[in-house]
């Protein structure tokens, strides 16, 4: 009996130490840039920083909606990608969209620490999409997020226990 709980207890221990923010994968997560543990936020707070970085009206209730998807708006989630790049923060923010020269935030955004601040993560999100869109971001397509209109957007609140 105790060999077995000692055993759950290192597998825990195991787990916890490469819980990575969230959705890291454990296996491949080679560090946490943002933590171990998730930060949460409320629905209300995260529109409060989109909206200040500049996301408005059905563009904002669709990266309302990709936050939800990608992260489960969670500032600290971090996913390791198979091509070894880095999805970091509330937006998931890729790090060919920061590092370096070539990354559109690349002004503000020094380490990838940076942006498991939701308040800079909005802002790089934000500048993102003026260049892009939401092309950047598979959610768009995977979870429906294409929401625009006030009826679509109550319809994804009420779906998602938003009211």
């Amino acid at each position: 009996m105790k060999t077995v709980i000692v055993l759950l207890v290192l597998c825990a221990l195991a787990y916890a130490g490469n819980y990575c923010g969230g959705t890291c994968p454990s296996s491949d997560c080679p560090s946490c840039p943002c933590g171990t543990h998730e930060k949460v936020i409320h629905y209300h707070e995260m529109s409060h920083y989109l909206s200040d970085a500049g996301f408005k009206g059905s563009d904002l209730s669709n990266m309302l909606c990709i936050c939800q998807c990608e992260s489960g708006n969670d500032t600290n989630a971090v996913n390791y990608n198979t091509n070894s790049s880095w999805d970091t923060g509330l937006c998931q923010i890729n790090d060919a969209n920061w590092k370096g020269s070539g990354g559109v935030c690349h002004a503000f955004v020094h380490k990838q620490s940076d942006l498991c601040a939701a308040k800079t993560n909005a802002k790089c999100a934000y500048t993102l999409w003026q260049v892009q869109g939401f092309a950047p971001w598979s959610a768009d397509a995977r979870c429906g997020c294409q929401v625009s209109g006030k009826e679509e957007w109550s319809k994804y609140k009420m779906m998602n226990g938003l009211n």
